[in-house]
């Protein structure tokens, strides 16, 4: 075990033994993101996928492979979350296996040798004899928008047709550039301000009743599990966000969606 490694873990052990006192957790769900820099999936920009992914992950055409999907997950974490409504609108057919961020026992050995990162969300594809590991949530929606995670069509984007793939790039752009930021900074006690000016320029692009369109995408997915955050602090349909409010609320019809909001908890975070 490496020094990092030791000293990570001993840093998750003090973690998870504050976690354990009522107080404490009493005083961290008030100041929601008292762990912030901790362990979050840090996705501020959609990240290049990796060359060897898109070569070892292309669609069989002829469907003669069985894929074997397995999501590595915290279901409390919000970068995890937005993977997890994709892998579910999808209806692809995978696993999960839940990991603890925090506590006596750290992140598991074998999870450090599948993503030495130690962030979560993590996919791991076999199809026949390949086998790629998706280690990032962004890496895991391009894949599931693209085919390489194969479901039953409902996801798929035709990356032919330039328009739909700009706007979802866009949207997906603006999540991880500008409100994921924004909203954080503003949640940690600064200025509103920015933040609800940033709320009504979305509204004003949001086509409807998802974000681009009929058709429930992976903007949708990547924007969901940060707007429900800051619906619950601060509330939306109101100050010029009244179509975020509606889509807010369409999402949550959507059992994908639903699935992937569970009565143990969330995480701040971000």
């Amino acid at each position: 075990m490496t020094h990092r490694r030791i000293i990570s873990n001993f840093l998750l052990l003090f973690i998870g033994l504050l976690l354990s006192c009522p107080f404490v957790i009493s005083a961290f769900q008030r100041s929601h993101y008292a762990f912030a820099a901790l362990d979050r999936q840090g996705c501020q920009t959609i990240p290049k996928m990796p060359t060897a992914a898109l070569k070892l992950a292309t669609k069989d055409s002829e469907g003669t492979n069985q894929q074997e999907i397995q999501f590595v997950t915290n279901t409390w974490c919000p970068f995890a979350q937005k993977a997890w409504i994709a892998l579910e609108a999808s209806h692809c057919q995978y696993k999960m296996r839940e990991v603890s961020l925090y506590g006596a026992g750290g992140k598991p050995d074998w999870f450090w040798e599948l993503n030495p990162k130690g962030t979560v969300p993590v996919v791991v594809v076999k199809e026949g004899d390949k086998k790629i590991v998706l280690d990032d949530s962004e890496y895991i929606l391009e894949a599931v928008m693209d085919g390489r995670i194969k479901g039953d069509g409902r996801m798929l984007i035709d990356m032919e047709r330039d328009e739909e793939v700009r706007q979802i790039t866009q949207w997906r752009n603006i999540i991880s550039k500008q409100l994921i930021p924004i909203g954080k900074a503003a949640v940690l006690g600064g200025s509103r301000t920015k933040l609800q000016s940033l709320l009504k320029e979305l509204d004003s692009m949001v086509i409807g009743p998802y974000l681009t369109g009929e058709k429930f995408t992976v903007a949708d997915a990547a924007a969901f599990p940060f707007f429900w955050r800051l619906d619950k602090e601060y509330g939306l349909g109101k100050d010029g966000t009244q179509k975020l409010h509606a889509w807010l609320e369409r999402c949550l019809q959507d059992e994908a969606v639903r699935k992937t909001i569970t009565s143990q908890g969330w995480w701040w975070w971000w």
